[in-house]
């Protein structure tokens, strides 16, 4: 469970390490992808550490890459700002470690528990197959609950409702198979137009993971 609060001593910010791998070898669009948050921080240099050590902490090493680089030069770095590790491996697969930073809006603190909401936007505007996709940590909760709360409200409010969508669905009311994972409570669709008179479309899918707050004190930990 979550530490009490203390807003005295409670980090500004939690840094999300997020390891994202694109399957080019199941799929050349580059449109299947595979995100997860594998530690959360406290402290910028401990999570820089852990994205920099994150894929040999998942089991792999670095003879299981074609090519494997880190960003200890990012004079010459080329691969996006806010990405520490990149790897491609023989078959196609390409992996990247980066931080997600956010405002410690529940003012957690180091060792504690709770639950995270990440979202997933699929831009099929720029890209019909779903190439351009990008997912972030919505929102920090300290427990499950609230997280399923926000999950449920984080893509509506009292200006844009279900209605405004081209398609909204929630798990519980869907039905059928749920066809976006066990992990995704909302999805939805959306149309419009734009100044040039295309049709621009997005989906955002939302999902609940579970997470311990690392400090700085503390050893990394898989979630």
């Amino acid at each position: 469970m979550a530490t009490k609060e203390n807003t005295e001593t409670a980090p500004e910010f939690l840094y999300h390490v997020k390891r994202t791998i694109t399957d080019y070898h199941a799929d050349k669009s580059g449109a299947t992808r595979i995100t997860d948050i594998l530690g959360t921080f406290t402290d910028l240099k401990a999570a820089k550490a852990a994205a920099l050590s994150a894929l040999a902490s998942e089991g792999y090493v670095k003879d299981d890459f074609e090519v494997y680089e880190d960003n200890t030069d990012p004079e010459n770095w080329k691969h996006g700002d806010g990405v520490l590790a990149y790897a491609k491996a023989p078959a196609g697969q390409e992996f990247e470690v980066r931080l997600d930073t956010k405002p410690n809006v529940p003012k957690l603190q180091g060792n504690a528990s709770g639950e995270k909401v990440l979202q997933t936007t699929i831009n099929y505007n720029n890209d019909r197959i779903g190439g351009i996709q990008n997912t972030e940590v919505e929102g920090t909760y300290p427990s499950r609950a609230a997280a399923y709360a926000a999950a449920h409200s984080v893509l509506i409010d009292n200006e844009v409702t279900k209605s405004s969508y081209a398609e909204y669905d929630e798990k519980e009311e869907f039905k059928g198979d749920w066809p976006y994972g066990d992990e995704v409570e909302d999805t939805m669709g959306v149309r419009s137009v734009s100044a040039h008179v295309s049709i621009r479309r997005e989906d955002v899918r939302v999902r609940l993971v579970g997470m311990r707050i690392v400090s700085a004190s503390k050893k990394w930990v898989y979630l």
